[in-house]
């Protein structure tokens, strides 16, 4: 005999079946299948990056499958339950079990993030599962990247089968340097140690995390703060020498002895050259979650992309009433459709409002922005606050600064260009495996 399994969803939003219709189904199917795999509708709770996380789990979607789960067993039908719910961390699955919300837990990204999962877990080293930030791009389009799957966590994802060609064994073991700890420098300084490397990382402020650091302040991202902690405890794990509040020189390069130099020193916000940008009551987005006491009622934000987007859903769900004002006709262009479509059911139960067409010309802070329209008229938009996040720029005048220090030196991350944390740490993943 085969064993018959049918996927099925707990329930429909906007007028589809409920759980009530879900249990009778499983009633019905008593007897003719094995085992009954619940998950939720088109865009449910485990796909949208956070929108819908906490940083327990994401629990109302898990109280309403056990629901069902609970439903079913209580009707004694002769059925395996199966849930699939975003599970990552050991912890949540057992849990899940130990309440009777499930049998049988599924998991997908989990194994593709990481692919020896049952053997960290068998070895009881849940510290060592790299965390999953749900970004979906394994299994969306990825333009460029559409021919083939790729995981912002998991640079060996598509190489498995050429990896013992493309990374050489490790000839001497190099003294190297890592001037930055954000995610690629992170990246580097794990993989480099775990090969047997003397890795030095200096940062020049008191805290690991680079621009992830803000993800200890924003409960929408926790998944990106379970990254950037795992990479730091990997770090700390893996005997790397980590010098915070230290300030790179050429000096500090030459007189370590180091063989190799990686400069992971990041970049900073673009700041164009619009009136009152420079006034210090203007924040930009990665810098106001430490300043909240200080945000007012009315809260402008200038650059509809990711980061603006997600900024102002942050501040609107805490109150704020938000305006983001995008240049271009649509915000957050850069976002894959499951991202966006997540973030746009957000923004529909939020006191957010977005305003495209517009380019800001001039600011006056604590009172507006000023903006021109598609027909050259100016408009006043009214708030209290202004925060922009209007791009990033490499931070190139330190790398020219350090880049002589050494004759092996790599760039790697945003101090490169400006992008994500997959390219950052792609790019600390194969400097690491290239370090001869």
């Amino acid at each position: 005999n085969v064993p018959l399994e049918a996927v099925i969803s707990v329930s429909e939003p906007e007028g589809g079946y409920t759980v009530e219709d879900t249990i009778e189904f499983c009633k019905l199917a008593d007897g003719l299948i094995d085992i009954i795999h619940l998950r939720s509708g088109e865009m449910d709770p485990q796909h949208p990056l956070g929108f819908t996380s906490t940083e327990a789990m994401p629990t109302p979607y898990l109280e309403e499958m056990g629901q069902v789960c609970r439903a079913v067993h209580q009707l004694g039908l002769n059925m395996v339950v199966g849930a699939s719910a975003g599970f990552q961390d050991p912890d949540w699955a057992n849990r899940a079990v130990a309440e009777g919300k499930a049998d049988l837990i599924y998991m997908a990204r989990a194994w593709i993030n990481n692919p020896d999962y049952g053997q960290k877990v068998f070895e009881g080293r849940a510290e060592d599962i790299v965390p999953c930030i749900r970004c979906n791009k394994c299994h969306v389009s990825n333009g460029k990247d559409m021919w083939r799957s790729v995981c912002s966590v998991n640079p060996e994802l598509g190489f498995q089968d050429k990896l013992e060609r493309m990374v050489p064994p490790v000839g001497r073991p190099q003294k190297v340097a890592v001037v930055g700890g954000g995610p690629a420098g992170l990246e580097f300084a794990r993989i480099a140690a775990q090969r047997g490397h003397n890795v030095t990382l200096a940062e020049q402020t008191d805290k690991l995390g680079g621009l992830l650091k803000f993800t200890d302040y924003d409960d929408l991202k926790v998944d990106l703060m379970w990254l950037k902690n795992y990479l730091i405890r990997q770090v700390e794990k893996h005997n790397v020498n980590v010098l915070l509040n230290t300030t790179v020189t050429p000096e500090f390069i030459r007189d370590g002895g180091y063989d190799a130099v990686i400069l992971a020193v990041g970049s900073s916000p673009a700041r164009p050259p619009i009136p009152g940008l420079d006034d210090p009551a203007v924040e930009h987005a990665t810098t106001v979650y430490t300043k909240l006491d200080q945000v007012g009622k009315r809260v402008a934000v200038l650059g509809g992309g990711l980061v603006g987007c997600e900024t102002g859903l942050f501040l609107a769900e805490r109150g704020h009433q938000v305006t983001i004002i995008e240049m271009q006709s649509e915000i957050a262009p850069e976002a894959n459709w499951m991202h966006k479509e997540g973030m746009m059911q957000a923004f529909a139960k939020a006191p957010i409002t977005a305003r495209t067409g517009l380019r800001v010309s001039r600011l006056e802070p604590g009172k507006g922005v000023y903006a021109v329209n598609g027909e050259g008229a100016e408009e006043f938009i009214p708030a209290d606050t202004i925060v922009y996040a209007m791009g990033m720029r490499p931070n190139t005048q330190t790398v020219e600064a350090l880049r002589d220090a050494c004759l092996d030196t790599v760039c790697v991350g945003d101090c490169v260009r400006a992008r994500k944390a997959r390219q950052a740490m792609e790019e600390g993943y194969w400097a690491a495996v290239n370090l001869a």
